[in-house]
């Protein structure tokens, strides 16, 4: 589909006429434009209309993390409302949002919402292919999301392997770790 700029620059422009001109358009055209609506003129309610137009597709979620990340934190507490949170996409979100390293969003999303053990596996698979975490520097991030959310037990398995180590080292250091623990999380080490 070729992009009309006058579609475009409506969208862009005040509310009203931009949704107007999305009801105009058919639903495959209504996706293509959609990231067009994010940022603008009026782009807190726009991010709201996009919620319950069920738009949020991962073209227009990557879009609003790249290009407009204050609008993150409306769309996160509008995403809440359990009549429209289906129209969120929020495991997209996470999953892009876990990708883009941009800790401020995330530590948002985490006021709102808590990450499962795949999010969290992705996280620490994420901030180590980064650096996120060396012998000189600890991951400040993840000190930070251990004493406040704790770990998942799926992700402390993850933890045993031998890439992970300082992980597992900064998470004895943040957190009280049993002895059963730290014998168990030995055992999966040999194993691996």
């Amino acid at each position: 589909m070729e992009k009309n700029p006058e579609i475009v620059k409506t969208l862009q422009g005040i509310l009203l006429p931009a949704v107007k001109q999305l009801n105009e358009l058919n639903q495959e055209e209504r996706e293509f434009y959609a990231p067009y609506l994010i940022g603008g003129k009026d782009a807190v309610m726009k991010v709201q209309v996009l919620l319950f137009k069920n738009l949020y597709t991962p073209t227009v979620i990557a879009e609003l993390i790249k290009r407009d990340a204050s609008l993150c934190k409306p769309y996160l507490k509008m995403s809440q409302n359990k009549l429209v949170q289906r129209n969120a996409n929020l495991p997209e979100f996470k999953r892009q949002l876990i990708a883009s390293g941009n800790e401020k969003l995330l530590q948002d999303f985490l006021e709102i919402y808590s990450l499962n053990a795949e999010d969290e596996q992705q996280l620490l698979a994420y901030r180590l292919e980064h650096g996120k975490i060396s012998t000189k520097e600890p991951d400040e991030f993840m000190r930070t999301y251990f004493q406040t959310k704790g770990i998942r037990e799926d992700t402390i398995s993850l933890l045993s392997r031998k890439e992970y180590q300082l992980y597992w080292n900064l998470y004895c250091a943040s957190v009280s770790v049993s002895k059963g623990q730290k014998l168990k999380h030995k055992i999966l080490s040999w194993l691996h």
